[in-house]
């Protein structure tokens, strides 16, 4: 059974991980609507409807909650941990709840690379001008785009599952790894996630080049060889079910 304390911890680890991740600005506009119940128009509440996941409002009764004292932004996400508590604890994936914020799972597709007539010689020059009459999109690249709510299951899957995955990988992988205690039995206790990923960038290729440069100091070969696997993420299919 989940207790409000986790959802607490869940909610912080996400905010902090969303407030250093700097490649995804809709997922922060989703955090704002979801703390304020407003939309990019100030004036603009979000209207739950009788579907949405916190029915128990009355759409016709919001007011600006940033001029009325008892509804402040710690109250309404107490109001939504305390919902989300119960949803989880009494699990029906047929529930209004659930329904709701499953059928809201959408794909998002941006530009990841365009191609353009322009000269070899003209690469580097960039332009807010057109510079040709049309534009081809050669690649694009999918983002998940889901509500809140579900970006928080996922986070109190990681707490209480997904630690378990990271702690059999050795110490040379370097990707997005969790800051796991020094036992590796659960997530360190604060409100980070993640190590830094840049910091790990950096030892991955520090210390494949120490690696390296002691192979050829014992007379031995070195070669070095870079993978890119294409459009992982959004192509790959875990069979969970192995695990749990």
């Amino acid at each position: 059974m989940y207790k409000l304390e986790d959802i607490e911890l869940a909610y912080s680890k996400l905010k902090t991980y969303i407030y250093y991740d700097n490649t995804e600005l809709l997922l922060r506009q989703k955090l704002v609507e979801f703390e304020t119940d407003t939309t990019k128009d100030a004036n603009c509440f979000v209207n739950w409807g009788i579907s949405a996941p916190y029915s128990e409002y009355d759409e016709n009764s919001f007011e600006n909650i940033f001029n009325i004292k008892e509804k402040t932004i710690e109250s309404n996400l107490k109001i939504k941990f305390e919902r989300i508590l119960v949803e989880l604890n009494d699990y029906n994936e047929e529930s209004e709840f659930f329904k709701y914020i499953y059928e809201s799972i959408r794909v998002s597709f941006f530009p990841k690379k365009i191609s353009s007539n322009r000269i070899k010689s003209d690469e580097n020059f960039i332009t807010n001008k057109k510079t040709d009459e049309k534009y081809f999109l050669e690649k694009i690249i999918a983002f998940i785009d889901v509500p809140i709510e579900i970006h928080l299951l996922s986070i109190l899957w990681i707490i209480k599952y997904g630690y378990k995955f990271d702690s059999e990988l050795l110490d040379v992988c370097k990707g997005n790894r969790l800051l796991l205690n020094n036992d590796k039995t659960g997530l360190i206790q604060s409100s980070s996630l993640f190590k830094p990923y840049f910091s790990q960038y950096q030892q991955w290729r520090d210390e494949s080049v120490t690696t390296a440069q002691d192979l050829i100091k014992n007379n031995k070969n070195a070669l070095f060889i870079n993978l890119d696997i294409k459009d992982y993420f959004n192509s790959s299919n875990v069979d969970l079910d192995l695990y749990f």
